[in-house]
């Protein structure tokens, strides 16, 4: 029996969860709900042992600077989507070795949207990549005269229970060696020793997911600690190009309290105000510190750095920037100078691996081919794409 109530019931909270998912103000106000839920864990679980790390995009939304790091961590779900596994060399993110050594581990940090307790992320590309790591250096160890026994370290791979099924497990564990031997045999790391220091018993590198599991997809309705209410949104900071209207993380965080004693008729526009009179801090730089171009190893003739550093003479300057036309504007290319604008969305990362990576590779064969071939990769902040291209470019063959 046809009842239009029960129709337009439907069809109400349809345009409800579809209006409350894209609304700045109630997303922001769930993601403030969930970074005092991660801030709680860091400091009433890990007593504040361990720092606290976000997984880009995503992550840092819920990572205040002021009680979290800077460290650049990059690992993609796709990277954990079944059937689709993978260990990426193009994101080795290999500093998090040394940073996790020295640190005594760390926390990251990432959210989903609805229907999943945890991102593909966290609950599989991490546990890869510290299977692997674990996996190399269990066979380097091996293959050293002071290791001699590979047993000794732990390599297996451990993914949560409840999101991870045995299968699934099963079929990612049989590709791990490979990935092991591939990272042996990446230039960036065949040639490093292995350490002779005595390790830790254990590293603990904890996957935490910043937002409530919703069951039934939300919206949820919820009170902010002001008293304001607002419809709970699940995995607000991810896919902040749909929602957020060019507003950045860091602008929200310096300004969270006025934004969040914003009533919701006001808060457009107090978002445009941020967004025009509010300079969005840059994120420090990583533990590279590249404020100056690098070369990367010593003595390749590869140099890595951010925009603003001055080019080696007569090298070939590949100049990458995530930023709009109106924040900076495009330059001129020429035989020594590649410039390339990749948008910050997935769209515009498919365009990178596309299009951007093959162009510079051809900028780099035609580099090495050059009687002293000098290449410097400089982007917005010397740890985003420009790591890959310079790992891409060291892959083809030495630079002398």
């Amino acid at each position: 029996m046809f009842d239009p109530f029960s129709e337009l019931k439907s069809s109400y909270q349809a345009v409800r969860k579809n209006s409350a998912a894209n609304d700045v103000y109630n997303r922001l106000h769930s993601i403030a709900k969930d970074t005092e839920f991660v801030r709680r864990v860091s400091q009433e679980w890990y007593n504040d042992q361990l720092v606290v790390i976000p997984n880009q995009r995503c992550g840092v939304w819920y990572c205040d600077p002021s009680w979290s790091a800077s460290e650049y961590a990059y690992f993609k779900s796709t990277d954990g989507h079944m059937g689709q596994w993978d260990f990426s060399l193009r994101r080795a993110n290999l500093h998090l070795i040394d940073f996790a050594n020295k640190n005594g581990g760390f926390i990251i940090v990432d959210s989903t949207r609805r229907g999943k307790r945890m991102p593909d992320a966290l609950s599989k590309t991490i546990p890869v990549w510290c299977a692997v790591i674990n996996r190399a250096i269990a066979k380097r160890r091996c293959s050293n005269a002071t290791h001699p026994q590979q047993e000794e370290w732990d390599s297996a791979l451990y993914c949560p229970p409840n999101i991870v099924s045995p299968t699934e497990k099963s079929q990612i564990e049989a590709k791990i060696d490979g990935w092991a031997d591939q990272l042996l045999n990446h230039p960036a790391v065949s040639s490093n020793d292995a350490s002779t220091s005595p390790p830790p018993p254990f590293i603990p590198i904890v996957c935490l997911s910043a937002s409530t599991f919703i069951e039934h997809g939300g919206p949820e309705p919820m009170r902010s600690r002001t008293g304001l209410g607002f419809e709970y949104i699940q995995g607000s900071g991810d896919d902040e190009d749909l929602w957020a209207h060019g507003l950045k993380p860091r602008v929200f965080q310096q300004n969270q309290e006025l934004l969040l004693s914003t009533l919701q008729h006001d808060f457009a526009g107090v978002v445009d105000q941020l967004k025009t009179t509010v300079e969005d801090t840059a994120t420090p730089l990583n533990s590279a510190n590249l404020a100056t171009l690098t070369e990367v190893p010593v003595g390749s003739g590869l140099f890595l750095g951010v925009a603003n550093s001055s080019p080696q003479p007569g090298s070939l300057t590949i100049q990458l920037t995530r930023k709009t036309q109106d924040e900076f504007p495009d330059l001129a290319t020429s035989a020594m100078r590649r410039f390339f604008r990749i948008p910050r969305s997935k769209k515009g990362e498919i365009q990178f691996v596309t299009s951007v990576l093959p162009a510079c590779a051809e900028a780099a064969i035609n580099a090495f081919n050059s009687t002293a071939p000098r290449i410097c990769v400089v982007d917005d902040d010397g740890k985003d794409t420009s790591v890959g291209t310079t790992t891409g470019a060291y892959g083809m063959g030495p630079l002398q």
